[in-house]
């Protein structure tokens, strides 16, 4: 998933330093494994790889992620973005999430501890002159309603809280059709 947050006016695509939220390039990944796909995620954030150009995005979050517990992973081979991750819980250490931030814009952005924690859910603070974006990133272990369902109560509590001094936005991979936190009634084959 890719998503341009639009200002009301055009702006040069090459000034990423835009004293603004509007205009930055996010998109949101279920990696599976990310020590095994550095160098994969290298080509797609450095080099534009399946993107319109290199360095295209400003923020990437990543979900399922492997993040060592002792933070031992080597981010080397991605040049152009800093990684902002949380590692999992989980005994596996497949579950966790992270964001990449464009070393560009790194000095805007900040990780937010919100009101309401949880495990699988992470997110970040978006500064500007003209305003505040709050990301969420969330992953739903695949089969768990109840870890599903306890994402979208800490989600909705803190965009709730949130909302009033910004922009919220939600991504991620939520593995779970829940009609009554989503609204999401559409029948699956």
């Amino acid at each position: 998933m890719l998503s341009t947050l639009r200002g009301k006016r055009k702006r040069n695509p090459e000034d990423i330093e835009i004293p603004s939220v509007s205009g930055l390039k996010l998109g949101a990944l279920n990696i599976q494994g990310q020590q095994e796909s550095m160098p994969e995620l290298a080509l797609i954030l450095d080099s534009g790889m399946s993107l319109p150009k290199p360095k295209w995005l400003d923020i990437l979050g990543t979900v399922e992620t492997f993040q060592s517990k002792d933070g031992g992973n080597d981010y080397s081979a991605v040049k152009c973005y800093e990684f902002l991750g949380k590692p999992s819980n989980d005994p596996d250490n497949r579950k966790g999430v992270g964001f990449w931030v464009k070393k560009k814009i790194i000095k805007r952005v900040s990780i937010l501890e919100p009101e309401y924690e949880n495990e699988h859910t992470m997110w970040l603070r978006v500064l500007s002159t003209k305003g505040t974006l709050y990301l969420a990133l969330a992953y739903a272990p695949y089969g768990n309603v109840e870890a599903a369902k306890e994402v979208f109560k800490a989600m909705k509590l803190n965009t709730l809280d949130l909302q009033t001094s910004g922009t919220v936005v939600w991504m991620g991979d939520l593995n779970a059709r829940l009609p009554a936190e989503t609204g999401d009634t559409a029948k699956t084959k």
